[in-house]
């Protein structure tokens, strides 16, 4: 992820897996990459699918959440998903059974534009995908 201002980690969700060995950062400094892990649990057929909450400013200085999430279900048969969204300070925090849907309903790829900011997400096919997310502010 990359943005014109230090991105805060504010919230997470897990409603399949749980993060692995690398957890996610609390910090993104402007310009920087950051990375993590998270896995499905050994033994279940539910593959690993989250979300992860960034706080910053966007073009006009205004402090927004960045909302990026990934499905990777177990089984052939489901394809992998990204999505992405900007949305208001909190406005995520009590969302997540419907952004589960949103989540499923996705592709491959996703974007989102508000305001000077923009989100590009994109997930790998596979049982193991790489998940990018590049958080732009203009």
């Amino acid at each position: 992820m990359a943005t014109g201002d230090t991105l805060r980690k504010v919230d997470n969700h897990d409603w399949y897996g749980y993060i692995g060995s690398a957890p996610y950062p609390d910090e993104i400094g402007n310009g920087q990459w950051a990375a993590f892990h998270h896995v499905h649990r050994a033994g279940e057929p539910s593959g690993s699918v989250g979300a992860v909450v960034y706080r910053g400013k966007n073009g006009e200085g205004e402090q927004k959440d960045y909302l990026v999430a990934w499905s990777t279900p177990w089984g052939m048969w489901y394809r992998n998903k990204a999505y992405c969204e900007i949305g208001a300070v909190n406005c995520y925090q009590n969302l997540w059974a419907g952004m589960y849907n949103r989540v499923a309903n996705s592709d491959y790829s996703s974007s989102a534009r508000s305001n000077g900011c923009e989100i590009d997400a994109r997930i790998e096919t596979g049982d193991s995908p790489k998940f990018t997310a590049k958080i732009t502010v203009r």
